[in-house]
């Protein structure tokens, strides 16, 4: 069973508009930095498809060896830095 939690999640269209919302200064890093999307390491409010992407990393993690080659950083800089340089679909097809 996977449980799922969009508890801090925004809406990716805005209603009132019928369009994808504009990207916004969300603050600091929300979550735990080797599973937060790309977008939420660059400062955007979080939304499903950064829980979406969470999830892929998630999965990725449990079909690989365990690990991520950015589980071991000792910051969230050097968290996102890794993230940067890291080919995921090179990692996905391992």
């Amino acid at each position: 069973m996977v449980f799922i939690d969009f508890g801090i999640a925004q809406g990716f269209v805005d209603p009132s508009k019928g369009c994808h919302r504009e990207e916004a200064e969300a603050g600091a890093v929300v979550g735990t930095p080797s599973y937060v999307s790309l977008a939420v390491h660059n400062g955007t409010i979080p939304a499903r498809r950064d829980d979406v992407e969470a999830v892929g990393l998630v999965l990725l993690c449990m079909l690989g060896r365990g690990s991520l080659p950015w589980s071991n950083a000792t910051s969230e800089a050097e968290c996102k830095a890794l993230k940067n340089s890291t080919d995921i679909r090179a990692l996905a097809s391992r």
